[in-house]
């Protein structure tokens, strides 16, 4: 069941990706991703973002690796462990972030392409009343493709016949479309629900893809949790009688705490835990874990 509930979400996600590079628009949305920003470097706020990332996707500082580990035989290479889960956790991430800026780069395209038929709808409006000359009526073969034919149009126009229509038309950029899709928390149910639209059954695609967001939810959690259980039973030997009472003590407040998160301001306070409640705490925990593990323990003794 482990191995199920583990690689499951992740052939799902490299199928997804292959979906959505043959979308259109993609092209633009990996542009955009590969466009070097030389200025973010020297952001703070881009590193401190970087760094609460790298925490919350490897997990260091929750209890949960050590907790798993405790598990393994004593004579498991945990090096090559280490070196596995940084590479894997790597590969999963560059996967998730080119599939993301693909569906983002169609998501731009069709709404660029929305805001290009209004801009076509208007003119003709305004060619029917009368107020711009015949010549300014679009083609009609704007509606098959707007992103290529849209431009070339207003663009072959007559100087003083664009001039007449520019102050009437919505500004159309697609790095901007680009930019609003990508503001937001909800930008990974968005890009979902966008790409399994457009399956074939996409109903049996939005329980297949639901399920994949719970079981990566739940997966994480299993190993938070089970980082608080496991110290708890190797302190207490008494609790180890009573392994289900006590995961049920944990998990129960646990969830009473969560339903914070379902009310009204609860993305507020969502934003808050993903910028500041944990991350900052988790940054002081791993130096104090590193110290600990370096010189009161020994760096020698570990090695060994």
């Amino acid at each position: 069941m482990l191995y199920i509930s583990v690689l499951l979400p992740y052939i799902i996600l490299f199928s997804l990706l292959i979906r959505s590079l043959t979308m259109k628009g993609a092209y633009f949305g990996l542009k955009n991703l590969l466009a070097a920003k030389v200025p973010a470097l020297y952001s703070v706020e881009v590193w401190r973002r970087t760094g609460n990332q790298l925490f919350l996707s490897l997990g260091p500082g929750f209890g949960s690796f050590t907790a798993i580990s405790s598990y393994i035989p004593r004579s498991n290479n945990c090096v090559i462990d280490a070196y596995a889960v940084a590479f894997l956790n790597l590969l999963v991430s560059l996967t998730t972030t080119v599939f993301v800026f693909a569906v983002m780069g169609h998501l731009a395209t069709k709404n660029n392409e929305k805001c290009y038929l209004m801009n076509a709808e208007k003119v003709m409006d305004l060619v029917i009343a009368q107020v711009l000359p015949p010549e300014a009526h679009p083609p009609d073969s704007l509606y098959h493709d707007p992103s290529s034919i849209y431009p070339k149009w207003l663009n072959n126009l007559p100087e003083y016949i664009k001039s007449r229509i520019l102050p009437n038309l919505t500004d159309c950029d697609l790095s901007k479309e680009l930019n609003k899709v990508m503001i937001g928390p909800g930008v990974v149910i968005v890009t979902f629900s966008d790409i399994v639209s457009l399956f074939s059954g996409p109903t049996f695609w939005s329980i297949v893809t639901f399920l994949l967001l719970v079981n990566l939810g739940l997966s994480t959690v299993i190993g938070i949790i089970q980082g608080i259980i496991t110290p708890l039973q190797d302190t207490f030997s008494s609790l180890r009688e009573h392994s289900k009472l006590l995961t049920v003590g944990v998990c129960v407040p646990m969830f009473l705490g969560s339903l914070l998160f379902v009310r009204p301001s609860g993305s507020y306070y969502v934003n808050l835990l993903d910028d500041y409640w944990v991350s900052l705490p988790l940054f002081f925990i791993v130096i104090l874990e590193t110290i600990a593990m370096a010189w009161i323990y020994g760096a020698r003794s570990h090695m060994r």
